[in-house]
């Protein structure tokens, strides 16, 4: 009885474990023709572009997902210009500063947050592009 009541337990432990491990995926949408690129971006943005959204996404239907800590920077000729710290899917470019062509913006995803269909909040372990970079490589 003892090993049967273990085998149940250990069962629904285990499948509660799989359950929340699912794989997300986080994209760039930029803000012209509604492209989106992973991983490495290398979709040049423009100087006089405003802001980006990340979307957060996993084939787990009716969970939502939100990017909780990040940061932004700015790099010019290998060295930081500036950086900023969010914590939301919304990028405000315009907290870093002056950008000049050649300039790199990178952005390292420190935490993701999941939402089930209850409403209840747990962190996602297994997130990928864990950083993007985006040259500016046009300039007006």
């Amino acid at each position: 009885m003892k090993m049967t009541l273990s085998f149940i337990f250990f069962f629904i432990l285990f499948s509660k474990i799989t359950e929340a491990q699912e794989d997300v995926r986080i994209e760039l949408m930029l803000p012209f023709d509604g492209l989106t690129c992973s991983t490495e971006c290398y979709i040049p943005i423009d100087t006089s572009t405003k802001f980006l959204k990340l979307r957060p996404f996993s084939t787990v239907e009716g969970n939502k997902y939100k990017i909780s800590d990040a940061e932004v920077s700015l790099y010019r000729k290998d060295r930081t210009i500036n950086y900023t710290l969010i914590k939301s899917n919304n990028i405000l470019l315009n907290r870093l500063g002056h950008r000049e062509y050649g300039d790199l913006i990178i952005i390292k995803i420190q935490k993701v947050l999941r939402a089930n269909s209850k409403n209840e909040i747990s962190t996602v372990d297994r997130f990928f592009p864990r950083t993007i970079t985006i040259p500016v490589n046009i300039s007006e």
